[in-house]
Order: C-alpha cells, then structure tokens, then sequence
C-alpha cells in the first residue's frame, strides 16, 4: 500500500471515530437530558421525541459553531505563524522605495 492510500486511510478512521464519539455524546446527553427513567412505555412520548429534536438541533448547532470558529482560528494562527509577507523592515517595498526616494532627493 502506497503512503498517499495509508495516509487517506487513517483520515478516514480519525473521521469516523470522531464522528462515533460525537454521535455517542449526544446520544447520551440527550437522553440524560430529555427521557425518563421509568419507562412505563416503550415509545418514546411525545414530549420526549420533541424535547430529543430539539437537544439534537441545538448540540449539532453547537457543534457546526466550534468546528467552524476552530477552523477561522486555526487559519488565523497559521497565517501569524507562517507568514506569507516579509517581517524583516529592511526589505519591505516600502523601504526600497523610500530609499530609492532619498538618493534621488539627495
């Protein structure tokens, strides 16, 4: 197997652990959250499908804002800690021309 195929493999196992672990913490704090624990019967009722919909609405919701505010930061900081513009002042545009400027001024 070639490391390209290894590599996108262990993408898609990261993935779908991730996804696994999302899926199982909303599942049980949702439940926590919105079914009763005697269960008299075996449907859930009709205000625990509702208050269930909207736990799931709402932890999805959540959990789109983290990923995507993540992802803003992380473009962020890689933008300060590798970047793509010369930090060095003396070889700035700006100073090249300013430069130029004063041997034609003098």
């Amino acid at each position: 197997m070639n490391k390209a195929a290894e590599d996108q493999r262990k993408v898609v196992t990261q993935m779908e652990e991730m996804l696994l672990e999302t899926f199982n913490t909303m599942k049980k704090v949702c439940s926590d959250k919105c079914t009763s624990y005697k269960y008299d019967k075996t449907d859930l009722v009709k205000n625990e499908a509702v208050c269930i919909d909207r736990c799931v609405a709402k932890y999805m919701d959540l959990h789109d804002s983290i990923g995507k505010r993540l992802s803003r930061d992380k473009e962020t900081y890689d933008l300060l800690a590798n970047p793509p513009y010369e930090t060095n002042p003396l070889k700035t545009e700006a100073f090249k021309l300013k430069t130029e400027a004063d041997k034609l001024l003098s």
